[in-house]
């Protein structure tokens, strides 16, 4: 998916997952203020998992990525 970001910070991106018959779980995958400078030529990778997504970072090893909470 390609996009542009908004001038003044309100881009903003989710998905919903879900694993097996469990909670459909959402998180905002691009989040501008979050992510604008975080992301690798503006592409935003994640790991993620059922306690919680995780940026792909490769300048880090894989005890300092950043991970978040599911959204509620």
């Amino acid at each position: 998916m390609s996009f542009r970001t908004k001038i003044f910070y309100g881009t903003l991106f989710f998905c919903s997952f879900e694993w097996g018959n469990g909670p459909v779980l959402h998180f905002d995958v691009y989040d501008q203020i979050r992510d604008q400078n975080k992301c690798d030529d503006n592409v935003c990778k994640w790991y993620v998992h059922k306690d919680g997504p995780c940026r792909y970072e490769p300048q880090l090893d894989s005890s300092d990525r950043k991970c978040y909470p599911w959204n509620h």
